[in-house]
């Protein structure tokens, strides 16, 4: 259907749905028809959806039922004459036609699909990957996880994050099963390590921040991951501490850390770990490149580095994308000819990072050379931030940064320190007059970028620490810390026992000595990871298990507090409900009994 409609080769399309088997469906349908899918998310702003159609030229867009008004109400951004098509996939399904083989036209130098990343100069880019590189990619997770049909894979990653896309198809190549988990269970530590046991997932894969929250909810109920096979972590850097923890919780779980750049059809390294990591070991290796690709540590002149010497990361071989989406100068900037190339044609990717090749052949991961950071496994540039803010009509000037506040907890279950990083976003304003409210800052930044990009503290400053160049110096920033002002609400004191508990909790973990019943956990600084912490503190301190989806929904003290309460009342009232049925039961079961006794038997 999609062909009779035009889409043929290097056509885009759009998708617009949750992620779940009718989005999978429509993955599979577009690479059928010889085109590329561009994944959207629902939850992005607006402006951010109306963008990146625009700029796509996207003509088609495939949504579920369901989603299709918000697509509707989001497309509001454009003008009208601008829409493209727009197809249910319901529609599609339920139509009644003669079902007949197609032959793929799609070579492999065809675009796959399209991922927007974050830009340094405000506006998203277009990440173009080729079928080549999407299938090299899918092979070498088949290959180095030694992936059958028996293994049960589960898809825990946005669509517009580049991990979903073999973690939806690696598991149909060999003939297996992927399990789509739904976001409110994946952002739940101890429900997604729950869901692994109970399904018997084979191959699990996360982000650093969110293994770091796993470790910590086990520390209150241990799931049996007998059956795992694999846990891979990937898009943030690995911190060997880390590894070495969940090893000795799961020792019998083996771990791939693998790293790669959207630009190049995802991981492009492997690292595997079978066994105890050494004590010295202070950086963890990323390991050395998947089938086909090559890796080359360069100095600014574009020549190897020795073993051992600092240099920037470069990744060539067939991996390699095709540039960025109708951008030709930020493409020619980091898509470079190959100097090493064995054929004609052949580029190099410049990925910014710093390594350094280790004795053994494998690569040691050191950082970045720019401003682009990573948190939560999203990869941000800084500048698109910083850029954003320069929008707002009050700010002067702006510079944004991510720092670590550090956050350390013991756990009851094990003898080891478990230590995770809160990696926070925070923007350091000048104000053109006096002060302003944060919460229409922040409301700003909600409509024009994702959540995970906006800024988790603010921070006002007269002026900009500067260099004697001229340029902000931002090791001169001042420290950040958590303040409640910063909301600018009025102070109300808790004076509820839950309220009590809630803000203890919240102060511990945020770092700020008062709440208030009407702050706003994500207004001070807080995240959905730090959340999560916030639940297994809750249910130690009150004995009862807090649904995360609940506590998005009441993110003040007051909102959860009277949630809180309701449900204690209604759990009362329940109990009661069932004591009360049960003696009428018995009543009437009594009754019953004596009146049988009375009957005479029917043989008389």
């Amino acid at each position: 259907q999609l062909i009779d409609k035009g889409i043929g080769l290097d056509s885009i399309v759009g998708l617009f749905a949750r992620r779940g088997l009718e989005l999978l469906i429509s993955i599979l349908a577009v690479f059928k028809a010889g085109a590329a899918y561009l994944p959207l998310d629902p939850n992005y702003p607006a402006k951010r959806l109306s963008y990146i159609l625009n700029h796509s030229e996207t003509k088609t867009i495939l949504v579920t039922r369901e989603m299709k008004a918000s697509l509707i109400t989001n497309l509001q951004e454009l003008p009208k004459t601008e829409w493209p098509e727009i197809i249910e996939i319901e529609e599609l399904l339920e139509k009644n036609i003669d079902v007949k083989e197609i032959t793929s036209p799609v070579q492999p130098n065809n675009l796959a699909y399209v991922i927007y990343t974050s830009g340094s100069t405000g506006l998203p880019k277009g990440a173009m990957v080729a079928n080549k590189g999407m299938i090299n990619h899918l092979y070498a997770k088949v290959f180095d996880l030694e992936l059958t049909e028996k293994d049960y894979i589960a898809q825990t990653a946005s669509q517009c994050f580049d991990i979903s896309v073999w973690q939806f198809l690696s598991a149909l190549i060999v003939g297996g099963k992927v399990e789509i988990i739904d976001d409110e269970i994946v952002l739940d530590p101890l429900r997604l390590l729950n869901l692994v046991a109970s399904q018997q997932i084979s191959i699990l894969e996360v982000v650093p921040s969110l293994l770091s929250a796993m470790l910590n909810s086990i520390a209150v109920q241990k799931p049996n991951l007998s059956l795992l096979r694999w846990l891979v972590v990937t898009g943030e850097a690995f911190a060997p501490e880390l590894c070495r923890q969940w090893m000795l919780d799961y020792p019998e779980v083996l771990v791939m850390n693998a790293y790669g750049p959207t630009e190049c059809s995802d991981d492009v390294t492997h690292y595997l770990i079978t066994s105890t990591l050494p004590k010295e070991m202070t950086y963890m290796p990323i390991g050395c490149p998947v089938i086909n690709m090559q890796l080359y540590i360069l100095d600014q002149h574009l020549s190897p580095v020795p073993i051992g010497v600092v240099g920037e990361i470069y990744v060539g071989g067939i991996g390699v994308g095709r540039g960025y989406l109708k951008d030709p100068e930020k493409t020619a900037n980091v898509f470079l000819p190959n100097p090493f190339a064995m054929s004609p044609g052949e580029r190099l990717y410049k990925t910014g990072d710093l390594g350094r090749w280790l004795i053994n052949g494998e690569i040691e991961f050191l950082g970045r050379i720019d401003h682009q950071i990573k948190i939560r496994g999203f990869r941000i540039e800084l500048g698109e931030i910083e850029s954003v803010l320069r929008e707002y009509p009050e700010v002067k000037d702006v510079v944004v940064v991510a720092r670590s506040l550090d956050a350390t907890e013991n756990t009851e279950n094990t003898n080891s320190l478990k230590t995770s990083q809160d990696n926070v976003i925070v923007a350091y304003l000048v104000a053109r007059g006096s002060q302003f409210p944060i919460s229409s800052l922040r409301e700003f930044m909600q409509e024009k970028l994702p959540d995970y990009m906006v800024p988790g503290l603010f921070m006002f400053l007269d002026t900009l620490p500067l260099n004697p160049n001229g340029k902000v110096d931002r090791a001169l920033l001042p420290e950040p810390k958590r303040d409640r002002e910063q909301t600018q609400n009025h102070y109300i004191a808790p004076s509820t026992e839950v309220e009590q508990q809630i803000a203890s909790v919240w102060g511990g973990l945020l770092k700020i000595d008062k709440i208030g019943v009407n702050d706003n956990f994500f207004d001070l600084g807080g995240h959905s990871l730090l959340l999560v912490q916030v639940q297994n503190k809750l249910k130690e301190l009150i004995g009862k298990e807090i649904p995360l989806v609940e506590m998005f929904r009441h993110p003040t003290v007051s909102s959860l507090a009277n949630y809180l309460t309701q449900l204690t009342q209604l759990t009362q009232t329940l109990k009661q409900v069932d004591q009360e049925d049960f003696s009428e039961v018995k009543e009437r079961a009594i009754k019953r009994t004596n009146t049988k006794r009375q009957r005479p038997p029917r043989n008389l």
